[in-house]
This record gives C-alpha cells, structure tokens and sequence, in this order.
C-alpha cells in the first residue's frame, strides 16, 4: 500500500491517492494526470535510494527535488506557492513543501516495517516514447538536460538489442512482430511476409512496440541479481553489517530483498495512444497476465481511453467468476485467457479534473464505475437525440 497527497502542485490543487498493484489516472487533456504519475514514480524513485544506501539525506534534500523531479520530469513553474508533497509506504514516510519563495522543506521519517522493503526495477515510460521510431537518428538527438524521454531511449536501446532476426518479439496476437538489426543498429517490422522498417510502420505500431518490447524485456530480466558494483557499494555503507549485528533482521533474512529485483514497477503515460479498441484490450490483457506472473510487478497508467477502464472491468468480472468453482472457472479461461484476471482489491482508479481526484471504483458491486466508462458518448448521444427532435 502507498498514499501520495499532493497540493498546489501543477493543475493539481488537492489530490489524495491511495495504490495498489493495478493503479489508473483518468480525464481530460492537461487535467493534471501525468503530473501524478510523475510525482508517484518519483515518490518511488526516492524510496528506494533511501532504501539502499540507508542514508536517508543524501536523497531528501532540495537538489535531489529540484533534479530528480522538477527537471527530470519536466515540471518548471509547477510547483506553486504552498505546493506539498506527502508520501507513504510500508516502510518510510516523507513531506515535501514550497514556501512562498519556492524554497524546499524536507521532512522524513521511518515507519515500523522499515525493513519490510523489496527492491523492484522501476521505470518510466512517456507518450513521446514514439520518438524512438518516427525519428530515425534518436540517439543523436540532444537534450540540454536529463530527462524522463532520454532515460527512456536509454532503456530502450538495451531492450531493443534482445530482439535479433532470430529471436523476433511477437507483438500481442497481431501477426506482427519486431527485431533490431545490430549490423546497422536499425529497427524493423515484419508482417505478412514481408519486412519494413520501424520508422515506416503504422503510427500505432510506432506507440505500440516501444512500450511492449521494452517492458517484454523488463519483466523477463526483473529477477536477476544486481551487479557486483551495486553489492560492493551496499557492503561500503555497511547495510550488510547493519543486517548482520542486529539478530532479528539476520533471523529475517532481508538481504536478497536488497540485493535481487523481485520485479517491475511501471509508470506509463497513454498506453492505448494511436490504438484500436482492440489492441487496447489485447494490451491490457497482456499487463494482467504478467502482473499475475510476479506479484511483485506493478502498474501505474495515465489514460484518455475509457477502453482501458472497460478491459480493466472484464477481467475484474473474470476473476470474480473464475473463484466460484473449477467448472466457472474453465468457462472464464475460454472466454478472456487462462490467466487474464484481474482481482479488484489489487485495483485503484481515479479521475482527474479540475484539480481534484475522485475514486471511480464502485465497491457494491466490485467494478469500475460504469457511469465513468464513456461519459463522452453519453453526450455524443444525447445531442444526437436533440438533433433527431429538430
């Protein structure tokens, strides 16, 4: 469990955000989500360097803030007179707050399961992640800062080099499916016998592809251990000999926890960008069926699509009816796939507007609210219904 609190920060004038495994952000243009998901990947990104080092100020300090979230993330002149940042998990708690002069006041403390920690990989994916298709020299392009898009192409550009002419990615079930030449470091397609270049597929295989491959690469890497120089540098800041002095943590036996990925946490801006409602539903399938894979793997999504909260809501369904009995659940596997359910205690769905944040789950009846799940027809169809009155 988490719970982010932030105020004055962006488009967001009050928001109070509790997550879970399955976490969605939902509404209109420039309504503030992406500024949430941002700040949770931060939030994140910070607890575990705490985490690691044990050194708790060396990352909750002003420049480390300034850095890590205001120019990573692209948040200038974000952050408003009186903005606040609140963030707790199981194992640490911090407060993050701007004066009237945009100085930084840090507060931190540790809670009682502080060594309740697991490390995860977490990344971050944003909508520009096309970038690595529709321009073809991506890697020269130059970025006068650090930032979330350019830490995203270097993510990639590991991924990318696991998927060679034999050993293709299949995309989803759409007979397509994607290699990376390294002879001269070029990526492509093949589909329907023939074989085109990235940059000249479809812009929804230009969306599509650089989240799959990259998270398809991810989720199957997430378990390996980290490398020496990682070990090294945690024995030089004796967390091994503060787990090995303090019997109860030894009896506990936490080191892999720090030591070992247990897996993915993901945040991901517009999934379903320049996807058909089918595709969108594919891909969503595909996130329940390694989130069910790992228990330990995440998902954060910021989303325009309301198809993103009806797939969510069928494999919801899935995993209600599965759970009655054997019999039931054959019918489910045949119906949505042998594992493509989601349980809805493991889901948090919020819309965006205005500034605030409002939870759209309807707990009676353990779905996503239906009166959410396309409020754009809804208007679409009443004025078409005026119209017929003309």
């Amino acid at each position: 469990m988490q719970k982010l609190t932030i105020k004055n920060f962006g488009p967001i004038k009050s928001a109070s955000l509790d997550f879970k495994r399955v976490n969605v952000l939902i509404g209109p243009q420039s309504s503030g989500k992406s500024t949430i998901l941002k700040i949770a990947s931060f939030c994140n990104w910070v607890e575990k360097k705490i985490q690691l080092t044990q050194v708790p100020g060396d990352w909750m300090n002003p420049d480390v803030v300034r850095d890590q979230l205001i120019t990573f993330h692209k948040l200038d002149d974000y952050a408003l007179p009186g903005a606040e940042i609140y963030y707790k998990s199981d194992t640490l708690q911090f407060e993050i707050k701007f004066d009237k002069n945009l100085l930084i006041g840090i507060h931190f403390e540790w809670t009682n399961k502080r060594w309740s920690f697991k490390r995860t990989k977490n990344t971050y994916i944003p909508a520009e992640r096309n970038i690595v298709a529709s321009i073809p020299n991506w890697l020269d392009v130059n970025f006068d800062k650090f930032n979330n898009i350019r830490n995203y192409m270097a993510e990639w550009d590991v991924a990318r080099k696991n998927f060679d002419r034999n050993h293709k990615l299949d995309i989803l079930d759409m007979g397509v499916s994607y290699f990376y030449n390294d002879a001269d470091k070029s990526d492509h397609v093949a589909m329907n016998g023939k074989q085109l270049k990235f940059s000249n597929a479809s812009s929804g295989l230009q969306s599509l592809i650089p989240q799959y491959a990259l998270l398809s690469y991810l989720f199957d890497i997430s378990l390996m251990s980290e490398p020496a120089s990682l070990r090294k540098m945690q024995t030089d800041l004796m967390l091994k000999d503060i787990i090995e002095q303090d019997s109860k943590l030894k009896k506990m036996g936490i080191a892999d926890n720090y030591l070992k990925n247990c897996g993915v946490k993901v945040f991901l801006e517009e999934p379903e960008q320049n996807l058909f409602p089918k595709a969108q539903y594919g891909l969503v399938k595909w996130f329940a069926r390694e989130l069910n894979g790992n228990f330990c793997n995440t998902l954060f999504v910021s989303t325009h699509s309301p198809y993103i909260l009806s797939a969510l809501n069928n494999l919801i369904q899935a995993y209600d009816s599965a759970i009655k009995c054997d019999v039931a659940r054959r019918k489910v596997e045949k119906i949505v796939g042998q594992s493509d359910f989601i349980n809805f205690e493991d889901v948090r769905v919020y819309g965006v507007n205005n500034g605030r944040v409002k939870s759209l789950l309807d707990r009676e009846n353990r779905l996503i609210a239906q009166s959410f799940l396309d409020s754009a027809s809804v208007d679409i169809s009443n004025e078409f219904s005026q119209l017929l009155e003309v």
